[in-house]
């Protein structure tokens, strides 16, 4: 077992993530001392799917490190890259655009808000474009998972449940005096009160389970 700073030093990350996790239950804790297996096993169940797009993202970029990076390059720019370098960054920065342009279309079908990058594709790099493909792939993730557990409900479907929902407490209502009015001849006040008093009731009533 080790203590909560040196399991933050095995996994590369701080004391404070670390010590977060430990706190909202996360990483159980034996005397105040971690046993790393169990740890990390708990933090890899604990991770949310819908970031899994932008962790692999982020991950992808600290071990497979891009050629075509400034810092990669530090004395040369695109327009120094030789005639083949060129053809080959140009091939990849317009295979970027066209993922995006791809992932827009699964966004739009799957009723994800995306940002307004169409302005920036005829001018961005290959590296801004990577950016923009991750951002857009995590967003859809995120969406589609809290849409698969209930926490999102479609638009079109909330305007659908709310429309039908009207029309059945409209045409209760308007059908009320029809139902009730043969009822209440030679009713009292405070008998004709509670016939519509319970009336309403049920109208509510059954708007609930519709």
């Amino acid at each position: 077992m080790v203590s909560q700073r040196k399991f933050a030093k095995m996994i590369g990350r701080s004391h404070s993530y670390v010590n977060k996790l430990v706190r909202n239950g996360v990483i159980p804790t034996h005397n105040g001392k971690i046993i790393p297996d169990e740890a990390i096993e708990a933090i890899e169940e604990h991770k949310d799917p819908s970031r899994d797009a932008q962790r692999l993202a982020n991950e992808s970029r600290r071990k497979e490190p891009d050629l075509f990076a400034p810092e990669m390059r530090p004395q040369k720019s695109i327009a120094d890259l030789s005639p083949e370098e060129k053809r080959d960054y140009e091939k990849r920065l317009q295979d970027e655009k066209k993922k995006i342009e791809l992932l827009k279309e699964e966004a739009k079908s799957a009723g994800v808000e995306l940002g307004d990058f169409d302005e920036m594709l005829g001018t961005m790099n290959l590296n801004q474009a990577r950016t923009i493909s991750e951002i857009f792939n995590a967003k859809i993730k995120e969406v589609t998972y809290k849409k698969e557990i209930g926490e999102l409900v479609p638009v079109k479907q909330v305007e659908k449940e709310a429309y039908e929902a009207a029309r059945i407490v409209r045409d209760n209502f308007l059908s009320l005096p029809e139902r009730v009015s043969s009822v209440l001849i030679g009713k009292s006040k405070d008998e004709i009160k509670g016939i519509l008093h319970h009336e309403i009731i049920q109208i509510l009533e059954n708007l609930s389970w519709a």
